[in-house]
């Protein structure tokens, strides 16, 4: 009995093989062929990426394949290769996609003929290229070189791609940086808890202006300790910096024990930096729900505040109810920023609450014909009731067969149902851009149909 089960398990297993060497040759693409490619680009292993590519020829995503093969080895990629998938598949993602990183390949290496030949900038360059580009620049005209379009990116708090760092050394040789832009990045830094960045930053500027490592280091050591003292050089513009630098590092893991400090001493400051510091504090205090962090916003309230510092200052106001004070904090916004539904929101409420019935009532009704969450409240407000009205689309079987065979389609299922997600969404988000509103519905009912529920709630 068990020779005889074996033996026929022996002929089965030749017969599975036969069938596969069959598949082989009859050159049938598989998506089990297809994993195994994932997985050798995942690995890196562009010896068994290339073994397996030829099986895939004809597959629903060979264009996959053959991107990942050209990623693996873009450094040496022959540039005509390059253009030719770019060519081939200009209307996929992933063209997009190969465009930036081989241009990256090339600025990296500074392959400048190449990168001049097929670079064109458009909105959608991310700072990492548009520094090439500088760069770029930089060695065509030298110290004459117009580095102006990217002088931007040094206004951040966050690293920026290593790509950016010799325009910015040129942007600090031509003074098209000063003094005054590194301290304005070393507050950006800090104020983002991005601290050692903060002192690279200030190793930016000139010996004589520059704080030393020591003075650094014994605020990162105890910084509650150094502010408590006060023992800043009010009289330079790096000992007032670096007492702000210490009092950010103290407002953002206690507030309350920064304003303590600040309040006692910050008196020897000028009052720019005075301001500035309160600002800090009545920020953290609001995002760490003080009460009384309302209240530190009046002490800062003639400084200058970025777009989340005042939408915190009415949420600190908010919390306490005072009414007053919300109103007063929205109108201290810019007026683009003052029209957004939440804010005209609560400055209704707000009016309301300080018996302006009238004036409230008038915000109310022009929020109210919004279709928005704060125009239903709005309207809710104004005593009126709200139904709804939905008509569902009822999609014509022939507009969806159609939809559905579409390449970039057929493509999103295939994607999703190998479990690549993120490349599914990109194919998607190309599929529906530009689309009307009943086109988008249709596209949404064909994704709920397919069980796709994610791109079926941001489509609809």
């Amino acid at each position: 009995m068990l020779p005889s089960l074996l033996n026929g398990l022996a002929r089965c297993a030749v017969a599975l093989a036969a069938a596969c060497l069959c598949s082989g040759v009859r050159g049938q693409p598989s998506d089990v062929d297809f994993a195994a490619a994932r997985d050798a680009f995942r690995a890196g292993d562009s010896v068994r990426l290339e073994r397996i590519a030829p099986r895939l020829k004809g597959h629903l995503l060979e264009a996959y394949v053959e991107y990942w093969a050209l990623r693996l080895k873009l450094d040496e990629a022959d540039p005509a290769t390059v253009r030719a998938f770019l060519d081939r598949h200009v209307d996929m993602p992933l063209a997009d996609r190969l465009r930036v990183e081989w241009l990256k390949s090339l600025g990296k290496r500074r392959a400048w003929d190449l990168f001049a030949a097929e670079y064109r900038p458009r909105a959608s360059d991310d700072v990492e290229l548009a520094c090439y580009a500088a760069q770029l620049e930089l060695a065509r005209n030298g110290e004459s070189a117009d580095l102006s379009p990217v002088r931007r990116f040094w206004f951040s708090g966050q690293e920026q791609p290593e790509s950016c760092q010799p325009v910015f050394s040129a942007l600090l040789a031509q003074g098209s940086l000063g003094t005054a832009d590194v301290w304005a990045r070393f507050r950006l830094a800090h104020e983002a808890g991005n601290f050692r960045l903060a002192a690279r930053i200030a190793s930016a500027l000139p010996l004589s202006e520059r704080p030393s490592p020591r003075e650094l280091q014994r605020i990162d050591r105890g910084a509650r300790g150094v502010l408590a003292k006060g023992d800043f050089r009010g009289s330079s513009t790096a000992g007032r910096e670096l007492a702000l630098y210490a009092l950010d590092r103290v407002a953002q893991v206690d507030a309350s024990a920064a304003h303590e400090a600040w309040s006692r001493w910050a008196a020897k400051l000028p009052h720019p930096e005075r301001l500035y510091g309160f600002l800090l504090i009545a920020y953290h205090g609001a995002t760490q729900l003080l009460p009384a962090a309302s209240a530190w916003y009046h002490e800062a309230e003639d400084a200058t505040q970025t777009e989340s510092q005042r939408a915190w200052w009415v949420r600190a106001a908010l919390r306490i109810g005072a009414w007053s004070e919300v109103a007063r904090a929205i109108d201290a916004m810019p007026a683009t920023e003052a029209l957004d539904p939440a804010w005209r929101y609560w400055k209704a409420r707000a009016l309301a609450a300080e018996g302006r019935n009238d004036d409230a009532t008038r915000l109310y009704g022009s929020l109210a014909t919004e279709h928005s969450f704060y125009g239903l409240l709005a309207a809710e407000a104004l005593g009126a009731k709200v139904t709804p009205v939905s008509e569902p689309l009822t999609p014509a079987p022939a507009a969806l067969a159609e939809f559905a065979a579409r390449p970039a389609v057929q493509r999103v299922l295939k994607l999703s149902a190998l479990d690549l997600r993120p490349e599914a969404q990109r194919e998607w988000i190309e599929v529906v851009r530009g689309m009307s509103d009943d086109a988008l519905l249709l596209a949404a009912s064909f994704a709920q149909s397919n069980g796709l529920y994610d791109r079926l709630i941001n489509t609809a």
